[in-house]
C-alpha cells in the first residue's frame, strides 16, 4: 500500500454536513464518536464512516484493513502542548491514523483540522469543498531564491545552478517526475519556510526537489536538509547536527546551506 500524503489522507468525506469543530469528540460523518472510548473509521475514499470501540492497546486496529483510523480530528481533542497529527501504526504498509502527538507532528507538516477550524500559529486549515476533514498548511509558503523570496502565487524557486539564478514559479508549474539536469526545485530553503518543520529532499530521490517534512520523518529519510542555523536541523539517524554550512558541489543549490552531521 503506498504511503498516503497528508492532503490525500485528510480528504475523508463526511456522510453528513461539514463540521467546524467537535471539541472532545471525533467527527464521523453524521455522527460523533466518544473521544478516548471510540475511534472513527473510514475507507480510502472517505466512505463508510462509523464509530468503533477503541482498543486498550494502540497497536490494535479497531478499523478494517487499510481503513483510516481517527483517534482525534482537531487539536482540541489533545491535551495542552499536543497536536492532532497524521501518522501510521507501523513503519510501512499501514493505513493512516490520526492521533495526538507532543509539540509537533513527526510524519507530516502541520496538523489535522476540521473545515474552517484552527491550527497552530503560522498555519491555516484547508479542506476540499464538501469535506469535513482538512489539514493545516503553512500560511506564507515560499523559499529563498538567491536574494529574493518566492511566495504568494509563485512560491517555488526554480534554481539554475549553471546560471546561479532562480525564477519564482507556481506550485504546479513542474513536478519531480519532470527533472531538468542542473535545475533544482525549492518549495522551502530552511525550517523557517516550513513553520518550524524540516526542509530537505527525499534521500533516495536523484531529483533536486526540496520540500517540508515532519521532524522525525525528515531525520530518517531526507538528505540533505537545508538550514539557516543548526537549530533548523533535526537529528539524522539518531545523531545531532554539528553545523550548518554551504553545500558541496551538486549536493544542493549553491545559495543554500545544509545541515552537517558527524560521520
Amino acid at each position: 500500500m503506498p504511503i498516503p500524503t497528508a492532503s490525500a489522507a485528510a480528504t475523508a468525506q463526511a456522510d453528513g454536513p461539514r463540521t467546524h469543530t467537535t471539541p472532545k469528540a471525533i467527527a464521523c460523518g453524521a455522527k460523533t464518536c466518544e473521544l478516548g472510548a471510540e475511534v472513527c473509521c473510514a475507507d480510502a475514499q472517505g466512505n463508510g464512516l462509523r464509530c468503533a470501540r477503541r482498543p486498550k492497546e494502540d497497536t490494535q486496529n479497531p478499523c478494517a484493513e487499510n481503513e483510516l483510523e481517527k483517534m482525534c480530528d482537531e487539536n482540541a481533542d489533545c491535551g495542552a502542548g499536543s497536536l492532532c497529527c497524521l501518522g501510521w501504526a507501523c513503519s510501512g504498509g499501514c493505513p493512516p491514523r490520526y492521533e495526538c502527538e507532543k509539540s509537533r507532528c513527526s510524519a507530516e507538516v502541520g496538523e489535522i483540522c476540521l473545515a474552517s477550524g484552527s491550527c497552530s500559529e503560522g498555519f491555516a486549515c484547508h479542506a476540499e469543498a464538501g469535506r469535513e476533514q482538512g489539514s493545516c498548511f503553512v500560511k506564507d509558503r515560499g523559499a529563498d531564491c538567491g536574494g529574493k523570496r518566492c511566495s504568494g502565487e509563485r512560491p517555488i524557486c526554480r534554481w539554475s545552478e549553471s546560471n546561479h539564478s532562480g525564477t519564482c514559479v507556481a506550485a504546479d508549474a513542474e513536478t519531480e517526475s519532470e527533472p531538468v539536469e542542473g535545475v533544482a526545485r525549492l518549495a522551502c530553503s530552511s525550517a523557517s519556510d516550513c513553520g518550524g518543520y524540516a526542509c530537505g529532499k527525499m534521500a533516495e530521490s536523484p531529483f533536486q526537489s526540496f520540500h517540508c517534512g515532519g521532524w522525525s520523518l525528515a531525520g530518517d529519510r531526507f538528505w540533505p536538509m537545508l538550514c539557516v542555523t543548526v537549530r533548523d536541523c533535526p537529528d539524522h539517524w539518531g545523531k545531532a547536527a554539528t553545523g550548518c554550512a554551504p553545500p558541496t558541489e551538486g549536493e544542493a543549490p549553491s545559495h543554500t546551506r545544509r545541515c552537517v552531521y558527524p560521520e
